[in-house]
């Protein structure tokens, strides 16, 4: 008896345990109907409040702002009756006002308001759509919208033109951009791109004449990019554009090697400056932007070494002088000028450890961030003028990890393992070192040429 007793307590236990699971079961089914319910009855509340505005705006006669509420409302409640009926009675009222706005406009000589107004209807008309309330259309809405876009083109081509005329070419490109609004056919568009080529060229041309060659370049380019097609008349005249404005305003740079301050070098590797040298000629100064031509470093070096200015930052004389020879508009000389290590976040750890004579004693563990600012300068001479246009500082920082150890003895006395020992060895801390300069480099010479690139752009007309 005794032993079948468990085996009725389990049988028991058993239709309980799952009746208790079907009730959490349908309060969870239960708790997500009444969050459904109560974000529908929400959603209903805000579509109603639309309707509501919608109508007391349309009492007042703002019938605009009453029709953007009913398709509001309907945006939230697609089921909302009432406000897609008014909706569909409203919508042709709005349609029939537009266009009478845009006959007035027209009869009194402003064609691109009218033009306006028809589409201020279409917004509407697509807008009714998106809530699938079609509008009906007040009878010849599409001939009179189709006339009055004409009328809007023909008068844009004429501001544009009248632009031209008085070189006005910024006025002239808004006008013939404008065009493409009011939906012109391929006779009307293909007459507003080559007007729009024919002023980019005209005001690229007239850049080029004034001598502001970017310009001239610029508008070339955008002449090219309309036309899409070299065998096209104009293409030729845009293409002359272009180079002759290349041709004109490429200025010739000399790049004397960076150099360093007394106190730089102390600071630094000594393969630090070379390094930083290669890479600027390897992956920089050999990729200058358009208009800036950087003269071969070899000849620069060359000449350097036969003036014996080839260990200093230059001056502003050596600099005309080493410009002059090699044919340079404008020279670049600068150094590494200052370089400065902390410690930060330094956290100390005393730990324990044995001489090789069996002698207790201790040693401090140092580990933290290592950051390193370098502050570089350079001036840009103008060789013709002899005078310096820029002269700049750039800074650049970078910070790395490091941890080491620290003993006030000989740590070749200290029995340590081998990953203790690493904490006192030398060339793990170089290492530590380097790899920060490496990161350092990288930052410095990317920084330094895209700042001597941006001074010489600002001296190109």
């Amino acid at each position: 008896m005794s032993g079948n007793l468990p085996n009725r307590s389990r049988k028991s236990a058993s239709p309980l345990g799952k009746e208790n699971g079907h009730g959490m079961q349908r309060r969870r089914t239960l708790l997500h109907i009444c969050i459904l319910v109560g974000a529908l009855a929400m959603g209903c509340a805000s579509a109603t409040k639309r309707l509501e505005q919608g109508a007391e705006l349309e009492s007042q006669g703002r019938y605009e702002e009453a029709a953007q509420r009913y398709i509001q409302a309907l945006r939230k409640d697609p089921g909302l009756v009432d406000a897609r009926e008014r909706l569909t009675q409203l919508g042709p009222v709005l349609l029939e006002s537009y266009v009478e706005q845009a006959s007035g406009f027209s009869a009194t000589g402003f064609p691109i308001r009218a033009a306006d107004a028809f589409r201020t209807g279409d917004a509407l008309v697509r807008s009714a759509a998106g809530v699938r309330v079609p509008l009906a259309l007040p009878a010849g809405y599409a001939e009179g919208r189709r006339r009055t876009f004409d009328d809007a083109i023909v008068h844009l081509m004429r501001v544009g033109r009248s632009a031209e005329a008085e070189q006005r070419y910024a006025d002239a490109i808004a006008a013939y951009n404008a065009v493409d609004t009011y939906e012109p056919q391929a006779r009307q568009r293909t007459e507003a791109g080559e007007a729009r080529v024919r002023t980019w060229i005209a005001w690229g041309e007239a850049d080029l004449a004034a001598g502001h060659f970017r310009a001239a370049y610029h508008h070339a380019e955008e002449a090219l990019a309309l036309l899409g097609n070299a065998k096209h008349p104009a293409a030729a005249r845009a293409l002359s554009l272009r180079d002759a404005a290349i041709e004109r305003g490429t200025i010739y740079v000399a790049v004397a090697p960076v150099w360093r301050s007394d106190e730089a070098a102390r600071k630094l590797s000594r393969e630090f400056i070379a390094a930083l040298n290669d890479e600027l000629e390897l992956n920089h100064w050999n990729q200058p932007p358009l208009f800036v031509a950087v003269i071969d470093p070899l000849v620069v070096r060359r000449e350097l070494r036969r003036q014996g200015y080839s260990r200093t930052l230059l001056t502003r004389r050596e600099a005309v002088r080493v410009g002059r020879g090699v044919g340079a508009d404008y020279v670049v000389s600068g150094k590494i000028l200052q370089v400065v290590t902390d410690e930060v976040d330094v956290k100390q750890e005393k730990r324990t450890a044995r001489t090789t004579t069996g002698q207790d004693t201790t040693y401090v563990v140092r580990k933290g961030k290592r950051t390193v600012h370098l502050t570089t300068t350079y001036r840009v001479i103008d060789v013709q003028h002899s005078r310096a246009t820029q002269e700049r500082t750039v800074e650049i920082d970078e910070t790395g990890r490091f941890e080491r150890g620290e003993y006030n003895g000989n740590p070749r006395e200290l029995v340590l393992s081998r990953n203790e020992r690493r904490l006192f060895d030398h060339r793990r801390a170089r290492d530590e070192v380097h790899e920060i300069e490496e990161r350092l480099l990288e930052k410095t010479t990317v920084s330094l040429a895209q700042s001597v690139f941006e001074d010489l752009l600002n001296s190109v007309n």
